[in-house]
Formats: C-alpha cells, structure tokens, sequence
C-alpha cells in the first residue's frame, strides 16, 4: 500500500482565500478523496429540481477538482475533473478534461446503480466532414488509465453506488505487440490470459446478471480456465481440449449461469468453430514454417513468437496473421448465449461491471492478476479501494467531508 500522503490537518478546517493581482482567485479545499460527501455535493449540484437543468446556465450545476493518485514512482498522476448536471438527462455527469480544457472521459452518474465510464482510452469524434476516427485520450502504458479508473471507482463507491461500468472498446493503437486479436481485452487474453479492465476488477455484464454476487469468483475462476485452456493447449490438441471442456466444469461446483454458458453443446460447437480456423491456419502456416511444426505450439506462443520476429526481425510479419488470431477469439474463444429470434449475446461481450464488496469501512474489488507460478492460469486477488487520495476543489459551496 502506497504511503498516505499528509493534508495539513483537519478535514473541516477553514477554506483557503489566495490572494494575488488585486482580486480573490478560487478558493481552494483540499481533503481525501473517498471522504467527500459525495450525496450532499450531488443535492448541491442538481438544485431544487433535479428532472430539470436551464442550459443557458450550467456554469451554476458544476463544481471543479483536482484528484493525486500517488503512483510508484514516487511522484502524482493528476486528474481534472468536473461534476455536473446532466443538460438533457436527469442524472449528473462526472467528467474529465485534459491540459487543454477540453472534454477527455464521459461518465454518467446514475443512482444507486452504477456510475458508467464513456470513452476512457478512445474518443469517438462524428463529424460530417471528417471520418469516423478515434484519438487514444489516456495513455494505458503510462499508468494513467489505470489512476482515472482508480479515481472513478472511490468516487462511485463513496457515492454509495453498487459498482461501475465500462464499454470495452479500448485498442492498442502502436505496433507493439504486432499481434492483435481485437481490442485490448482479447490480445491480453490471449498473450497473458486476462484483460486490462479484468486486472481492475471489471467483469461481463452478463456474468453480473446472471449469477448471485457471493458465487462470482467460482464463475469468474472457470472462465481463466477457459481462457487458460484455449490460449496454452497445443493448436493440434485444441479441438479434443474445446469439446471436452464441459466434463472440467462438472468438476467443480460452479454456479448454473456457468454450467449452461459451457454446457456439452456450447463446447462442441466451439470445437467445430476452432476446427475452421485451424483448417484455414493450415493453409498460412504450413507454408510459412515449411512443415506441421507449428501445431505442437499454443496460441499464445504462437502469437509470442510472431511478436519476437516482428521486435528483431528486418520484415513485418504477413498481416494476414491477425485476421488468423482475430478469428480465433472472436469465434472460438468469445462464447454466445442463446438469446430470442436466433440471435445471441457475445460473452464476455464489451459491457463490463466492476462490483464492490463491502466489510465494514473497507470496500474491495476481485482483480485478475498474474499467477507467481509460471505457466498456471491467472489468478482471483481481492483489493482494498484506495484511501490515500487526496483532493482539492475550487469552490466551497456544498463541499464537506467526514470524519
């Protein structure tokens, strides 16, 4: 646990007048973070009339702040934030802003569900006359994805919210790794066994509807299996592995959501899947290695290898090999839960849940982490929110603290 950084004494100390240039600037308050009263500060902001916002003045439903995310280093990640009344919709927002003041990260606050996360790592511009293109808005390698999700989940849990959501639609955007099997999620799933929203405590939508809270970690565990399973057996053992999976879940006792989502006829039809992609790997990689000595590899160090001589070789690997790895975890590994009229549900899918777990004044969250013993399945990690950081808001009205 990183050190608590000092505050200067009691939370409800007086506010901070800052004088300079002949005229008063903002005046500053400063506090921890999962210590604000979050519900008086919301009451605050959406007035007398919360079903109703007069869009010539929202400058009077918005309050300001600074959240420090103390890091490893050393040093702070700071995050701009505004919470604000929604101008259309009768919820708040709680939004992010770059250097530049200019709108970064969307979230909607909507009591006592869920605060829901927009556009964290991309931003979709529309415009009529420029393309449909995304802009990468925080940096996941440089730890600031992870302190703005960090930053969010205190606040929605000292919102007194059930947990936060996020659309999974992040994509590496740089060439490494060359191998990319959709976006983020699967290409970490597949080099690693678990995503980077997973590693933060976020998991399918349709695992929280669908199982009791208490028996989420024995459904989350069978899908790292799953996972495990797919990416590390051989690519000349997969099919046998696939549609023999369902007698591993018998194993275990694991909720009903997860016995039907690997039932004995989900598990065959994944193994029919995955034949018709080795069949057209067959076709690429024969011919690329010369023999069949690639099916005694697994995915993932297939895709390792790939990615070592995409780093120290003179040419780029066949693009075609993506298309290859794409198609292996968005029809094989990525499952599909009969839904009305034929069609079905894609598990996990994009609509992601992180859910807090309350213990007295501790809330914690389950977090997918690496497994210490090489070569295993990753592992569950139950993790404590953070309580060391600190804010500082530029105004005083409607803000308090307690105890």
């Amino acid at each position: 646990m990183l050190p608590l950084l000092p505050i200067g004494g009691d939370q409800k100390r007086p506010v901070e007048h800052i004088e300079g240039e002949g005229r008063k600037k903002p005046t500053l308050v400063h506090g921890l973070l999962h210590k604000v009263d979050w519900i008086r500060l919301m009451k605050h902001i959406n007035g007398p009339d919360p079903n109703h916002s007069d869009i010539r003045k929202p400058e009077t439903h918005a309050v300001h702040f600074v959240a420090s995310v103390p890091n490893s280093q050393g040093t702070q990640h700071k995050i701009t934030l505004e919470l604000r009344k929604d101008l259309l919709y009768p919820y708040l927002q709680l939004v992010l802003r770059n250097g530049e003041g200019e709108l970064c990260v969307e979230t909607d606050v909507i009591p006592p569900d869920s605060l829901n996360v927009e556009n964290l790592f991309n931003f979709m511009e529309f415009d009529e006359d420029k393309d449909e293109n995304s802009k990468c808005l925080v940096e996941p390698t440089k730890g600031r994805g992870d302190a703005v999700l960090t930053v969010f989940g205190v606040i929605a849990d000292s919102m007194g919210l059930g947990g936060m959501s996020v659309e999974d639609g992040a994509m590496f955007t740089h060439n490494s790794p060359f191998v990319k099997a959709g976006n983020m999620t699967k290409t970490l799933a597949l080099l690693r066994g678990f995503g980077y929203y997973e590693a933060r405590g976020f998991i399918s939508i349709h695992l929280i509807n669908g199982v009791d809270k208490y028996e989420l970690p024995k459904a989350k565990r069978m899908d790292l299996t799953w996972t495990h399973a797919l990416t590390t057996t051989p690519i000349k053992d997969l099919y046998t592995t696939i549609l023999n999976f369902h007698s591993v879940v018998a194993q275990e006792p694991i909720p009903e959501f997860t016995q039907r989502l690997y039932s004995p006829q989900n598990c065959k039809e994944c193994a029919e899947r995955a034949k018709d992609v080795i069949d057209e790997m067959n076709l690429i990689f024969r011919r690329c290695f010369g023999d069949n000595s690639y099916q005694e590899l697994s995915m993932r160090e297939l895709a390792n290898k790939i990615n070592i001589q995409f780093e120290t070789g003179d040419e780029a690997p066949d693009p075609c090999y993506n298309t290859l790895f794409y198609k292996f975890m968005h029809q094989v590994w990525q499952l599909r839960i009969p839904r009305e009229y034929g069609d079905f549900y894609a598990y996990p899918g994009q609509d992601l849940t992180k859910a807090f777990w309350k213990s007295g004044d501790e809330s914690s969250f389950m977090a997918c982490v690496k497994n210490p013993v090489a070569g295993e399945k990753p592992i569950l990690e139950w993790r404590l929110l953070r309580t060391d950081i600190t804010v500082t808001f530029t105004s005083f009205e409607g803000i308090r603290f307690s105890e």
